[in-house]
Formats: C-alpha cells, sequence, structure tokens
C-alpha cells in the first residue's frame, strides 16, 4: 500500500517506496512537489472537492478512485483513502493518504466494459439480422425440437403466428411435406454438426407448399444445445427451373413431349426391352392433307387442329406410354411392356394404332367449322435384336410413308412378316368369329377306359372349319382367350360327335 503525507496547501511531505514505484519516480523526487503535478487536470477536481469536505469536517475520511500521471507520461489508476492528521490540539495538520494500486483491475473493468459493450453491439446486430433477415430463420431446442425463437420471415413463409409456433416442434406444424428428408438433415446434422444447402419442400398453414435450401448448425444457448436453421424460399427458381425445363422438353403448342424428350425415352426403352424380354412398340402418325388444310383455313386452325389431335391420342394410350409431337404434324407414340411374343407385340401394336386411327378420324369442330381429318400411321417392333432409336424411328417413318402411298387413313408395318402375321392374325380372329356364329364348334368325347371297360369320357373341343377342316384347340384356343371369344364358346351348345 503506498502511503503519502500531504500538507493542507497540497504539497508533498513524505511517502513510501510503494507509492514512489505506483507513479514511477523516486521518493525525494517526489517531496516538496504538489500532488497536483502528478495529477491529470480533469481528475483534480475530484481531489480538490475531498479535501473541502475533509477540512469541513463534514467526513472523518473519503475513498475514491482517479488517476496518477506516472513520470513515463502514462496513466495509472489507484484506490485513495485519505483522512487528516491533527495535532494536540486538535488542528488539521496534513491529509494522510493510503494509496492502492488498482491499474491493472481497470484495465480488466474498461477491457470488460469495451467486450460487453461489443456484445451488446454484436447482439443487436445479430438481433437486426435476426429479424430483417429476408430468410426463414428458426431456434429449436435439439434434445426435443421444440421452437425457441422464430423471426418475421418464418412466420410470412408458413402462414403461422407466433403463438402457434414457440413451444411446439416441426412435426406438430406439420411442416416437413417428406419426413424423409427431416430424418436425412437431423442424421447430417448430427454427424458433421452442420448442414448446408439441403433442398426440401415444406408446407404451409394453409397447405400450399415451398420449396427451400435449408442450412442448419448446432449452437449454444444459455449451456442449452439448440438446432439453429436458416430456410431460403426457391420456389421462384424452382418454378422457373421447371419452366425451362418445360421449354426444353415439351412442344409449347400441344404440351406433349418434343423430339428430345421422345429420344431420351426411346432409348430407357431400348435399354429396358433389352434386359426385360418384352417387345415395345413404334407408331410414327402423320395426319393426312394437313398443309391442304392449314393453306385453306388459316394456321390458327391447323393450330387447333394439332392441339385436338394431341389430346385425343392422349386419350388413346396407356400411362405407362409416351405420346410426342415430333414435327409440324406428325407424332409418334412409344408402347411399351407388350408381349413376349414378336407376332403378339405386333397385334397388341395393331390394335393401339387402329383406336388411334379411329379417335383421330373423327370430326373436328375447329373455329366453328366441321373439319374431316385421317391419318397414316407406320409401326414397328423392337424387342432383343439391338436396333437403335435412330433406326427404329427410321423403320416407323418408312412403314408411314407406305401406309400414306397406299391410299392414306391406313397403318402399315414396317416388316412384311409381321404385316403378314397379323393380317392372318386378324383373319383368323374374323373365322372364330363367324365360327361360332355358324356353329362349327363342336365337342369330341374321348372315352377314358380303366380294365376293359369304359368309365368316362374326357370333352375336347374341336372346329369344323369349311376349308381347313377339323383343327383342334392348339389352332384358335390363344386367340380366343386373347380377343375375349373365349367366353361366346364356353357359353356355346356344341354340336355332339362320338369318338
Amino acid at each position: 500500500m503506498g502511503i503519502l503525507h500531504t500538507s493542507l496547501d497540497g504539497r508533498i511531505l513524505d511517502c513510501n517506496e510503494c507509492f514512489a514505484r505506483i507513479v514511477g519516480y523516486m521518493p525525494q523526487e517526489l517531496v516538496g512537489s504538489s500532488f497536483q503535478a502528478i495529477t491529470p487536470p480533469e481528475d483534480r477536481d475530484r481531489g480538490n472537492a475531498a479535501a473541502l469536505r475533509l477540512l469541513s469536517g463534514e467526513m472523518q475520511s473519503v475513498s475514491f478512485e482517479k488517476r496518477y500521471l506516472r513520470k513515463d507520461g502514462a496513466l495509472t489508476w489507484v484506490m485513495l483513502t485519505i483522512s487528516i492528521q491533527h495535532d494536540d490540539a486538535a488542528q488539521p495538520v496534513c491529509f494522510l493518504t493510503l494509496v492502492q494500486d488498482i491499474d491493472d483491475r481497470k484495465q480488466a473493468e474498461e477491457s470488460l466494459a469495451v467486450a460487453q459493450e461489443a456484445l451488446r453491439l454484436s447482439e443487436e446486430r445479430y438481433r437486426t439480422a435476426f429479424e430483417m433477415s429476408l430468410d426463414s430463420i428458426a431456434i429449436n431446442r435439439l434434445s426435443d425440437g421444440l421452437y425457441l425463437d422464430c423471426n418475421q420471415a418464418f412466420l410470412d413463409a408458413t402462414g403461422l403466428k407466433r403463438e402457434e409456433v414457440i413451444g411446439r416442434t416441426s412435426i406438430e406444424l406439420n411442416i416437413w411435406v417428406d419426413l424423409e428428408d427431416r430424418r436425412r438433415v437431423l442424421e447430417t446434422l448430427r454427424r458433421d454438426g452442420a448442414c448446408r444447402n439441403f433442398e426440401a419442400r415444406f408446407r404451409k398453414k394453409n397447405g400450399e407448399f415451398l420449396s427451400g435450401l435449408i442450412s442448419m448448425s448446432l449452437i449454444e444457448l444459455e449451456r442449452t444445445t439448440c438446432i439453429l436453421s436458416i430456410v431460403r424460399d426457391i420456389s421462384d427458381a424452382k418454378t422457373a427451373e421447371n419452366e425451362i425445363r418445360h421449354l426444353a422438353f415439351y412442344d409449347p403448342l400441344t404440351d406433349l413431349p418434343n423430339r428430345r424428350l421422345l429420344l431420351e425415352r426411346l432409348r430407357q426403352t431400348v435399354m429396358a426391352s433389352r434386359r426385360g424380354g418384352l417387345w415395345q412398340g413404334l407408331l410414327f402418325i402423320d395426319l393426312d392433307d394437313f398443309k391442304t388444310l392449314n393453306e385453306t383455313l388459316g394456321h390458327h386452325v391447323g393450330d387447333l387442329l394439332l392441339k385436338e389431335a394431341a389430346r385425343r391420342l392422349g386419350c388413346c394410350i396407356r400411362s405407362l406410354d409416351t405420346a410426342a409431337r415430333v414435327g409440324g404434324d406428325e407424332f409418334v407414340v412409344i408402347l411399351e411392356e407388350l408381349s413376349e411374343s414378336p407376332e403378339e407385340a405386333a397385334s397388341q401394336a395393331e390394335a393401339a394404332a387402329e383406336k388411334i386411327l379411329a379417335s383421330l378420324s373423327e370430326p373436328y369442330a375447329l373455329a366453328g367449322r366441321a373439319c374431316i381429318s385421317t391419318a397414316s400411321i407406320g409401326i414397328t417392333v423392337f424387342g432383343q435384336n439391338n436396333r437403335s432409336t435412330t433406326e427404329i424411328l427410321q423403320q416407323a417413318d418408312l412403314a408411314m410413308y407406305r401406309a400414306k402411298e397406299d391410299g392414306r387413313a391406313a397403318i402399315r408395318f414396317f416388316a412384311p412378316e409381321l404385316q403378314s402375321a397379323v393380317n392372318a392374325r386378324a383373319k383368323l380372329e374374323d373365322e372364330v368369329r363367324q365360327g361360332i356364329q355358324n356353329r362349327e364348334f363342336v365337342l369330341w368325347y374321348q372315352p377314358q377306359v380303366e380294365a376293359r371297360r369304359v368309365i368316362g369320357a374326357e370333352a375336347l373341343l374341336r372346329w369344323n372349319h369349311p376349308q381347313r377342316g377339323i383343327l383342334a384347340p392348339a389352332a384358335f384356343i390363344a386367340l380366343a382367350e386373347e380377343t375375349g371369344l373365349i367366353v361366346p364358346l364356353e357359353h356355346f351348345s356344341f354340336s355332339y360327335i362320338p369318338w
């Protein structure tokens, strides 16, 4: 503790070495000087006020903090405790001051104050950023997932009120569209401590969806581990992305897949047929005399015809098939997962083509006009024959032109043998139907014998064909089952012919 004796007018009478060290002097350098000389001007009034209070008898001692000016020019903080020394007559003689060096403590306090102020400003900045951010920000407790805080952007995005959010979980609020996304995000968060830009879909209070990029990190708040999540709404970007993709892969007039998407799906279909063993079909469709209609009635009517033809085309195919517009009045249909038999697959493709041809040949009502339009359709089937997509398209295209040459409003196969097989199949179907009407089907009973004794008979269906004679079931049963003619055959009253 520094000790200092000062006259009533402020001169230093004596001091110990500790005080001298505090202010950076030797004791003899201080004796005789004024304490004002080692006191910065802004601190002098405090010492003068303390001296007056002591001299007036208002206080017996006074303590306060002040600064001294060291010999090297630096300022140092001290704690002074001042009292008055009296003589035997109780008259004040001098001031006795105890001096405690508190410079380290004051510097620590100043540093703490600076840090606290910086923290306050930082918290204000973060709170401002939290509240003013355009991204949705929320804080959840890790242990139970309860929302502890959220910003206004979060409330605006979800349509929820603050009191509906705080104290509840995202599961209770039904925010995640796919809970598997939530599981993956939390798994990454627990493993890595953070998760950045994970794309997910979220549900608003009104049931609408929004697409967002969510980032999460673990933070400590009041000794509690929490999850800080930030979601950036990318719904507009996703919409634009989908629109761009749609423009890239879909025909703007008919909204059917365009040539680019058709080729990609055809490539996938070719690969699937090589692996699975099923045959696929491709129809190349061209509207007959479309150019004439376009030139006589106008392009706007032609566009209406194309749109209506595309709609009818979509109604004629299965959900697994693909219809595409590949040119002005040209359409292509991929028929997937047909039969394992090329002949049967060809028959299925022809049936689909006939359905399409009939639909496209129905009258059109276009801009107040009744119009008639037909189509020519080329067919090719493909399977495990390693043909390329280009070759498959060319074959169907060639078959379509053959249909044009044969009078239009027609269907033709690329492979002549398949055309013959399909024609034979169609002819056989007509003959079976005619045979049922003409009662050409009969039952033959073949006895079942045991120990030279007839114990029963096996009924065997035969077709007494007018030109081909008696035909066994193998010649017609499969066709009857595929075409539905098996039903009238089962209910047919057969003529009896003994074996």
